[in-house]
């Protein structure tokens, strides 16, 4: 008995490619362009754009245009909401300054005394003259 034979009795998934999911992407995006755009008030309307990172189609909503030109943003978002976020996640790293930065590595010395292990403020000894 083939693969097709046993499977008839029930109803199972249909295996999709990625040619398959291709094609239903260009029809999608074909339909959409289309269909003319309504614009707001602002000169505004939905636009589809396509994800740097995973390809996907993600719509640029008329509320979100509104915020990025109420805040000055010239650039369209090049990322869905979903990659937005696993970057920002990403970027963060696992230290405490949320990745940003950096400065000095290594121990830090003690401004007053030169000594290790504590800062200036939690020093016994006086301050140096003229700091």
């Amino acid at each position: 008995m083939s693969d097709s034979e046993s499977n008839s009795g029930s109803e199972a998934e249909p295996v999709t490619t990625t040619e398959e999911v291709a094609e239903r992407s260009e029809k999608k995006r074909a339909a959409s362009e289309d269909v003319p755009a309504e614009t707001n008030e602002n000169g505004f309307a939905d636009e589809t754009l396509v994800c740097r990172d995973c390809e996907g189609d993600f719509v640029f909503t008329v509320e979100e245009q509104e915020f990025h030109h109420s805040k000055g943003f010239d650039n369209k978002p090049v990322r869905c909401k979903e990659c937005r976020t696993a970057k920002k996640q990403r970027m963060e790293g696992g230290d405490s300054r949320g990745g940003r930065g950096g400065g000095r590595g290594g121990e830090r010395a003690c401004y007053n005394c030169g000594g290790f292990g504590h800062m200036s403020r939690e020093c016994s000894e006086a301050r140096k003259e003229g700091a």
